[in-house]
């Protein structure tokens, strides 16, 4: 069993403040799946920020930057799978390492112009290119 995360202690604190504990997982792209919220398709810097409110989850999509917070998270070899607060509407999001399958299957249909790709690497560095446009 490999852990896929790093930690690393948010220099940003302010003295006197309460220090956030942040982890990123180290995946370049994740297939973002939730059963209640058809709105999330792909992740990227998946970084979860833990701190004395709770545990915000952010990520970058293809369009946009999303945070949430998180009720419970469960980390897993290949990824992570957290349950949403219900004050912001609740459900469960699971990111899996995208894979040739994951794009084929799930995926390049919601895309606008979904490519083909014939390895792993080739289709992350597409999605990667795209992030680049809103960082």
């Amino acid at each position: 069993m490999h852990n896929n995360n790093v930690f690393f202690p948010n220099s940003n604190e302010q003295e006197g403040e309460s220090m956030a504990e942040r982890e990123r997982l180290s995946g370049d792209v994740y297939y973002v799946h939730s059963d209640q919220d058809d709105t999330v398709l792909i992740g990227m810097d998946i970084e979860l920020i833990h701190d004395d409110s709770g545990t915000l989850v952010h990520w970058l999509d293809t369009v946009k930057e999303r945070r949430m917070m998180a009720e419970k998270t469960e980390m897993r070899d290949d990824g992570l799978s957290f349950t949403r607060v219900e004050s912001e509407g609740g459900g469960t999001y699971n990111f899996i390492p995208m894979s040739l399958d994951a794009y084929n299957n799930h995926v390049k249909d919601r895309l606008k112009d979904g490519g083909s790709f014939d390895n792993v690497g080739a289709l992350n560095t597409a999605f990667l290119s795209a992030k680049e446009l809103i960082d």
